[in-house]
């Protein structure tokens, strides 16, 4: 399998570029470690600086394709399709990046739309060099899809295989998450059903979400964990969403999945037997 790149921008227009014409990808910029920011403070005589953290900077790509086709007209309806697709008044886009490795996604911009250099060597009859960069607001790859695992109960027989999503019926359920990224991840949490006092903790990391009121029969709560996307909505019956945040326990983190297996529980103070639990995640890469 040959390296390829599918970008995808905001209005659902695709282009596949790759090994082959028309669009053959020459050059990426941009896919593995990325620039850091190292944070420090220094105190009154102190010789050097204490450390305090390392912060990814944006991810920028650059690409550099060459249009091949079959006549004059061709290219410049190539060209046209490039303008089009790659529009930057179109916000956000994704761009998804297969190689023998798998594959790999990033949340991305145009931050440079195609510029089409002339002279020899860029520009002919039947081809034209095309140069174009993305900006990624995240430095992390991600998977191409989510992960899922239902969380297996301490107590009661289960049936195997385990079919998801899982129904866990006692009380203190708990099961192994696993994190294969590079970093932490965020989560997203649904439970479904009623339940009294829902509390979904991280035993691995000793933080917890609370939430402190019931969730009924036909309701369904969902927590997402995710860097400036926290949430906690109720969604009803009748398909409204009630904002749950009031009702989060004040000693409550959002946590992330830390790097390795994580231990995860699940406990309430009535309604295991009436509630399903979901947690999904995607793995973040600092590089492909």
């Amino acid at each position: 399998m040959s390296e390829k790149m599918i970008f995808t921008n905001g209005r659902g227009d695709s282009i596949e570029l790759g090994q082959q014409s028309p669009y053959l990808l020459q050059m990426i910029e941009g896919l593995g470690g990325n620039e850091v920011e190292i944070q420090t403070q220094k105190a009154p005589f102190q010789d050097g600086s204490s450390y305090i953290d390392s912060l990814l900077d944006e991810r920028e790509l650059n690409f550099e394709l060459m249009i091949l086709v079959e006549s004059p007209s061709e290219l410049f309806e190539r060209r046209r399709e490039l303008l089009n697709i790659f529009n930057p008044k179109l916000g956000k886009g994704s761009l998804q990046y297969l190689y023998p490795a798998g594959t790999k996604e990033l949340e991305v911009v145009v931050s440079q739309p195609p510029i089409f250099p002339d002279g020899s060597g860029n520009q002919g009859l039947k081809y034209q060099k095309v140069i174009f960069s993305l900006l990624s607001p995240s430095p992390f790859w991600t998977d191409e899809s989510t992960e899922s695992k239902p969380l297996v109960a301490w107590l009661g027989a289960l049936k195997f295989p385990l079919s998801f999503p899982t129904e866990m019926g006692t009380r203190g359920d708990s099961g192994i998450l696993s994190n294969t990224g590079d970093v932490a991840c965020p989560v997203e949490i649904e439970i479904k059903g009623y339940t009294k006092n829902p509390m979904i903790k991280n035993k691995t990391t000793g933080q917890f979400i609370k939430v402190n009121r019931e969730i009924g029969y036909e309701e369904i709560l969902q927590i997402s964990t995710a860097f400036g996307k926290k949430k906690a909505d109720i969604i009803r019956s009748d398909g409204s969403i009630e904002n749950a945040f009031n009702w989060i326990n004040l000693n409550s983190v959002f946590w992330n999945l830390a790097v390795g297996e994580n231990e995860i529980e699940y406990t309430s103070e009535s309604g295991e037997n009436d509630s399903i639990v979901n947690v999904t995640w995607k793995n973040q890469y600092v590089g492909v």
